[in-house]
């Protein structure tokens, strides 16, 4: 998209060039659960034409790093079938960050960080995709900020071979959100209304929302040992999160990917919901009906 929307006679700095494409890119669609399935006949978009070494020069290796474009690419086109890993605390020392790094090598069970990548581009069966870098991805609790740099994580929007789970029919969202009111009217009646964000109604209308899941690194995480999950949705705003132990995560990856999800509901019931997926949040509209 870049390449393909870049003015090279802009009075804009390229910084704020990347970020006007950014945001075009990411508000293509007018929700988080719009889709580029809508219709049955959905045909695979090709890959973007080979960029030029001019554009390489300066529109690409100013924002990203051949790896990190590597590693995009392989989101993009098999975002289901990959996990991602984030890691956004880093060492102030160079010694911190040498105990920092080993630690997060040893979470994702790795002797060195060269183990993670495959040297193929074509090399699909390559499910380890590891963001670690102080340089770009030192984003403290701002884990979100990974969009900004690998925007492949929310796109293309639920597609309907990689969906994460099962397709709702557009036809039933009616009944299921005057469900939730019913539910939300009951509830009010006995005071219990805030804790239906976590019940099956609106648990169903969330994971309609998810467009895929990143697993963080934070500060809490390499001091405890065990990583954070969050679910995002296609505009890269937190559904739920939760913590996972390193052995879960590839369970977790597994799970997903053959659709066994009651084997991974505790995780997800369990969790935190985002601020804009509560019941009274800025996507109740969109989400809810409400």
């Amino acid at each position: 998209m870049a390449q393909h929307h870049w003015s090279w006679n802009a009075e804009v700095s390229d910084a704020a060039q990347h970020l006007r494409l950014l945001q075009n890119y990411m508000q293509e669609y007018e929700g988080p659960q719009a889709r580029e399935d809508a219709v049955l006949d959905y045909v695979e978009r090709p890959l973007p034409r080979v960029p030029s070494p001019d554009e390489i020069k300066t529109i690409l290796e100013p924002w990203r790093s051949a790896k990190v474009r590597h590693i995009a690419k392989k989101c993009y086109l098999h975002n289901r079938s990959q996990i991602v890993w984030l890691r956004t605390h880093y060492g102030v020392t160079k010694e911190e960050e040498a105990l920092l790094n080993l630690k997060f090598c040893e979470m994702v069970d790795t002797i060195s960080e060269d183990d993670l990548e495959s040297d193929d581009d074509d090399d699909d069966d390559d499910i380890y995709c590891v963001l670690n870098d102080p340089g770009m991805f030192d984003f403290g609790e701002d884990w979100a900020r990974v969009i900004e740099v690998v925007p492949e994580l929310i796109k293309p929007i639920n597609r309907l071979r990689h969906r994460l789970f099962d397709r709702l029919d557009e036809r039933d969202l009616p009944r299921i959100r005057t469900d939730l009111k019913t539910e939300i009217q009951n509830a009010a009646e006995d005071r219990g209304a805030e804790n239906l964000v976590h019940n099956g109604v609106a648990v169903l209308l969330q994971r309609c929302a998810v467009q895929s899941f990143i697993v963080v690194a934070d500060e809490e995480a390499l001091r405890s040992g065990t990583f954070k999950v969050y679910w995002f949705d296609g505009r890269g705003n937190k559904v739920r999160s939760s913590r996972i132990t390193p052995d879960r995560v590839r369970t977790l990856h597994l799970q997903v990917i053959q659709g066994r999800w009651p084997e991974c509901e505790d995780m997800w019931t369990n969790g935190l919901v985002g601020s804009q997926y509560q019941l009274d949040g800025p996507l109740r509209q969109e989400v809810y009906g409400l």
